[in-house]
């Protein structure tokens, strides 16, 4: 495959249409559309095709952002994407109530808990599940 096709496959041309979306997809990338290719030969894409390569290469980046930053399966093979649909955040009240301590108590000790979440400034919520399992750990 010449340069120039390289470059029209990045940009949209050839085989897909989307290239972004073939790596959604978890298709392999051709293995000719190298990117130390791709920089050697920069020089000989045509000017008004850029715009597309551009806007492409955007694309692609984005999907690959998103591919990187799903979250991994933990330990009981169910992803973090799944657990979070059951996720709650405790209000401070409810928190407290939980473990038996006091709301003070929570505040002052809220960054060695490894459950809490500092929204804001002023907001401080707890994670159900991650209380549930620093309880467990607590007991053993």
């Amino acid at each position: 495959m010449s340069a120039q096709d390289r470059f029209r496959f990045v940009a949209g041309a050839g085989p897909s249409n989307d290239l972004a979306e073939g790596a959604a997809e978890g298709r392999k990338a051709s293995p000719a559309a190298d990117p130390r290719d791709l920089l050697a030969s920069v020089a000989s894409v045509p000017l008004e095709a850029i715009p597309a390569l551009l806007g492409n290469l955007e694309q692609l980046k984005a999907a690959l952002w998103a591919r990187l930053n799903e979250p991994r399966s933990t330990q009981s093979g169910v992803s973090r994407g799944e657990a979070d649909e059951s996720h709650f955040y405790l209000k401070p009240e409810e928190a407290a109530r939980v473990l038996g301590v006091s709301i003070r108590w929570l505040y002052r000790h809220h960054r060695q808990l490894p459950f809490a979440r500092k929204l804001s400034r002023k907001t401080l919520r707890f994670s159900e599940s991650g209380l549930r399992r620093w309880q467990a750990t607590r007991k053993a």
